[in-house]
């Protein structure tokens, strides 16, 4: 029936909270009996199971698993469900298994900037910091420095000074945590204290700077109502 496969779709979007994840993977699981061949019902399906599963229900990633294999037979051209299937393989201690699906995202779609920190990330996890280091320099070439993209693109920079950390390279660390600084904006308070420490540790180390900007993460944060998400860096 396609009406009612399209009012199920309907109510569907309508659950937008994340308390509601629960009733829009319950909406889908009936759209996707009605209407077996709409890719973006299994889709949504199975991204409404991720962001159950990433709220704490931590089976809902197995339970994903199977819409994400139905849409990407469906429609193989959707890269999201790359994506969410590598995700949801990572969290089921598949890590070269999420490797392969995060790879498989972005050659359907290397626009989207949320694509490329998990797979540089993993690729650190293994000690690859070259593989990481070529994901990275792809995806701050191609993704387009939007406003919804800037924290995508402030991770990858801080993910390619960690991947010049770990081969020792101070110069390129400094390089990249210092080309990160105009994507930071105010929702990463901790980039002060990045740079500072990243500063204090350089051969010979900067100390004026390093002091400047640690002295600034003290006053913005540790005195204030984030002072217990950064505990450690106070």
């Amino acid at each position: 029936d396609p009406t009612e496969h399209r009012i199920l779709w309907k109510h569907a979007n309508a659950y937008e909270k994340k308390e509601d994840w629960d009733k829009m993977a319950s909406t889908l699981s009936r759209a996707t009996q009605v209407a077996p061949d709409f890719a973006n019902y299994w889709y949504k399906r199975g991204h409404a199971l991720v962001m159950l599963a990433e709220g704490g229900n931590r089976d809902s990633f197995e339970q994903a698993k199977d819409p994400l294999k139905k849409c990407m037979e469906k429609d193989p051209n959707l890269a999201e469900c790359y994506y969410l299937m590598g995700e949801c393989l990572q969290w089921t201690d598949d890590e070269q298994g999420a490797v392969d699906f995060y790879t498989k995202a972005l050659q359907h779609d290397p626009s989207k900037g949320f694509f490329y920190p998990p797979l540089a990330d993993l690729y650190l996890l293994f000690k690859l910091d070259k593989e990481a280091e070529q994901v990275i320099n792809e995806g701050t070439k191609l993704v387009q420095p939007d406003e919804k993209n800037l924290p995508k693109i402030y991770n990858m920079y801080i993910l390619l000074a960690n991947a010049a950390l770990m081969r020792g390279d101070k110069a390129a660390q400094l390089a990249a945590v210092e080309k990160a600084e105009k994507f930071a904006g105010e929702s990463h308070p901790e980039f002060s204290f990045d740079l500072g420490s990243t500063y204090a540790t350089m051969d010979p180390p900067q100390k004026e700077r390093a002091v400047r900007l640690l002295n600034t993460f003290t006053k913005r944060v540790c005195r204030g109502a984030g002072a217990k998400k950064f505990q450690e860096q106070c």
